[in-house]
């Protein structure tokens, strides 16, 4: 019986080596445009990611700055009108809280405020522009 050597070329090696080698660089370009389309979705990924959270993080702010002043409020408190004024006050409140012309106005600390609604940011008011009644 004659072995399967017998009929092996001189360069049978050569030729095995390189049917190997063929198949190993189309595994290596198989595998390297898997790498190329794994690193475009890492990219893209990141991409979207620092997108949608830059988005999420950005504020824009109108108008002038507010301060906090350490009044919170958890509801609308009742409200009673001076007499002969277009003024509410809040009596039951350990703050001087004032309502006039669609805005809340609060006196502490020899300063004055204003905000839209009771519990909203709090904005500095120059006394110069505070309104006066006579």
């Amino acid at each position: 019986m004659v072995s399967a050597d017998a009929f092996a070329p001189a360069g049978g090696a050569a030729i095995e080596m390189g049917v190997t080698t063929s198949a190993n660089a189309t595994t290596s370009i198989d595998r390297s445009r898997g790498e190329k389309m794994r690193y475009a979705f890492i990219v893209l990924l990141v991409l979207l990611c620092s997108v949608s959270s830059a988005a999420a993080q950005v504020s824009i702010a109108i108008g002038p700055p507010s301060v906090s002043i350490g009044i919170n409020l958890p509801s609308f408190p009742t409200l009673v009108r001076v007499p002969g004024y277009p003024v509410y006050y809040a009596p039951r409140l350990d703050t001087n809280l004032f309502f006039y012309d669609a805005l809340c106005r609060l006196y502490q600390g020899d300063n004055w405020y204003k905000s839209s609604w009771y519990n909203a940011p709090w904005t500095p008011v120059p006394r110069e522009i505070l309104p006066v009644f006579g």
